[in-house]
């Protein structure tokens, strides 16, 4: 546990907490500030001009005329405060509004977590909402810092399940690392078919998976930062993780030299205990860059700002598959010899 708040690198805004409304005192009004407090309806795909169903229409039998289908197969998901077309989804979709999605979070403020920001993407598409545990139950990494965070995540095109995410948030640099550890969830589906006691027992059991998740990333993090890794060693597993290692572009040559510096001491809290030369400072180097310092693939499109393409990617883009290529490759590496199975499962 650890006693007193610790100040971030300043300057510095984490991609998740770049966008967005921040936390309310309840999920509603968080919602409502974060212009998430909309509803959603399917709607067949017609013509314009015409009011025929386009696609998907029913099928008729030739004999009778009459239709051989309920419904037709495919329906466009629309934002029904704004007329946006969200996506397009099978006639099976089942619709799920925002504060039916995010009621789970007021669960979690009961059990301690508060909400600290709420947003969306590609005009309502996806929203998100990140919630957080008090300093006092922040990890302790030989005096390196971790924030307990959990982000709800959901989708109204069709592309991606309701889940909750456990992103464990390194304080100094406001680096997000999580990192896949065996035989410990991450990440999981939220089910909204189930109420009252079975819902409460759904987030008593979410918040037991998230909680062991943060004790396993506790052990294998502590373990990461008393493992010594020279610079020499350091440039050859950057040089040999996977989206780093297949050509001498300038462009991957300079990432590997950020990455490189960033070990050698130019990311914030470098020179700690647990990051001056060991594999936890090696990975949060990976991180810093990912999240703070790649900004070359950063890409404005249409609809999204650059703020927006940062959230994207460290949430489920190019950033965080570089956080898991580096987790991978530094803790398989054969030289260091770890078992981060056994390391946390140990209690």
């Amino acid at each position: 546990m650890v006693t007193t708040a610790i100040q971030p690198a300043s300057g510095r805004i984490n991609p998740l907490d770049g966008i967005g409304h921040r936390g309310g005192s309840d999920v509603l009004s968080c919602l409502q500030g974060a212009g998430m407090d909309f509803n959603v309806g399917l709607y067949p795909v017609r013509n314009a001009i015409t009011n025929d169903i386009i696609m998907g229409a029913p099928r008729i039998d030739p004999k009778t005329s009459q239709p051989l289908d309920a419904e037709p197969r495919y329906f466009q998901v629309i934002r029904e405060d704004t007329s946006e077309v969200l996506g397009q989804v099978e006639s099976r979709y089942a619709v799920q509004q925002n504060r039916t999605i995010f009621a789970v979070a007021d669960e979690l403020r009961s059990a301690g977590w508060k909400i600290v920001r709420a947003a969306t993407l590609d005009k309502g598409a996806r929203c998100f909402m990140t919630l957080e545990m008090d300093h006092k139950n922040d990890i302790s990494v030989i005096g390196d810092i971790v924030r307990m965070r959990i982000v709800i995540h959901t989708s109204h095109d069709g592309k991606f399940a309701t889940t909750m995410t456990v992103l464990p948030l390194r304080l100094w640099c406001l680096n997000g690392c999580s990192a896949p550890i065996p035989g410990f969830d991450w990440t999981w589906a939220i089910r909204h078919t189930v109420k009252g006691e079975e819902k409460l027992m759904e987030v008593n059991e979410m918040l037991g998976r998230a909680e062991g998740y943060f004790g396993a990333f506790e052990r294998v993090a502590t373990t990461l930062a008393g493992t010594q890794i020279s610079v020499p060693h350091a440039e050859t597993i950057i040089k040999t993780t996977k989206g780093l290692d297949n050509d001498d572009s300038k462009q991957q040559i300079a990432k590997r030299g950020l990455i490189l510096d960033g070990f050698r001491g130019g990311q914030p809290g470098a020179t700690s205990e647990a990051m001056n030369g060991t594999a936890w400072g090696l990975f949060q180097s990976f991180c810093d860059v990912a999240d703070h310092g790649d900004t070359a693939r950063v890409r404005v499109t249409a609809g999204n700002t650059a703020e927006d393409q940062r959230f994207k990617q460290a949430f489920g883009g190019a950033g965080k598959a570089s956080k898991f290529n580096a987790w991978d490759r530094i803790v398989t590496d054969a030289d260091l010899g770890l078992d981060i199975g056994a390391i946390a499962a140990t209690n």
